[in-house]
């Protein structure tokens, strides 16, 4: 029985006899041949795939949206419009333009892994459109408990970024890539693990803090060792390496790049000696 299926470049869907119904996966792309395919044109298609519990979308993403103008958004969609996919369970999404219109139609109840970066053309620009208020509805209407998220550069607000963690409380593993951002952008995202309204201080309630199942980290794209101070004491805190702090959960894993992944071994020794894994991402 055909249960695996992947198409690339400028195969259309609907064009092909497949029994969608029985697929568990479906790959539209890959990062040597990206789909060319508008991403509307794949909709009525996934409605029928109802047994899918892997999803891999890698778009070729020029910038160019014009063919996607004039294309329904799906906000106020009928829940009988919405792409319904029970046992989807991972999900990955790559440079997909106009994303937002995906999120804003899908619901994914059982969803556990999700890999997300935006499409090109929000990043670079004056105006950046950002998806991440499109994806946090999606997640809030799905009742999704994701565990593992890793998200892709973007140009967008951290504010978005921040939005759309906290709609992920039962997050052990998160990956993010914060290259291209000004140090005020990258200083935020370390802040955000920190605990509210202490952001300088590791010493604090258990309940003022995000991400609070939270396990393994990798910040990618940190160069600049003016962060070191902060991240140590982010690293010290999610290790349980406060007074009154009794987590629900401590680190285990942090990755980072190269540079300061050299720093902070030298100045997490005793997050190292009670079982941290500082590693080097790539």
């Amino acid at each position: 029985m055909l249960t695996h299926v992947t198409l690339v470049r400028f195969w259309f869907p609907d064009s092909l006899p497949i029994p969608w119904s029985q697929l568990t996966h479906l790959t539209l792309g890959s990062e040597d041949e990206p789909l060319c395919v508008p991403p509307y044109e794949f909709f009525e298609t996934l409605r029928k795939c109802t047994e899918l519990t892997h999803l891999d979308i890698v778009h070729e993403n020029n910038g160019d949206d014009d063919d996607d103008d004039d294309y329904d958004d799906g906000e106020q969609a009928s829940p009988q419009d919405h792409i319904v996919l029970h046992n989807l369970q991972f999900l990955r999404l790559l440079e997909v333009p106009r994303d937002d219109q995906l999120f804003l139609q899908l619901v994914v109840p059982n969803l556990v892994n999700l890999t997300y970066a935006p499409p090109n053309d929000s990043l670079g620009t004056s105006t950046p459109t950002s998806s991440l208020p499109a994806l946090q509805k999606c997640i809030t209407r799905s009742g999704c408990t994701i565990t593992t998220f890793e998200l892709g550069p973007t140009d967008t607000s951290s504010q978005d970024v921040f939005g759309c963690l906290d709609s992920l409380p039962s997050l052990r593993e998160l990956t993010i890539d914060v290259a291209g951002h000004f140090p005020r952008f990258q200083s935020a995202i370390i802040d955000y693990f920190l605990p509210d309204g202490n952001r300088t201080s590791s010493d604090s309630v258990a309940s003022d803090y995000k991400l609070p199942m939270l396990q393994r980290i990798t910040i990618m794209g940190l160069k600049e060792c003016e962060f070191v101070e902060s991240l140590v004491s982010m690293i010290r805190f999610r290790c349980g390496f406060s007074s009154s702090t009794d987590l629900l959960a401590r680190l285990v894993v942090a990755a980072f790049d190269k540079d300061l992944y050299a720093v902070l071994e030298t100045r997490l020794k005793d997050c190292i000696e009670a079982g941290l894994r500082l590693d080097v991402c790539g």
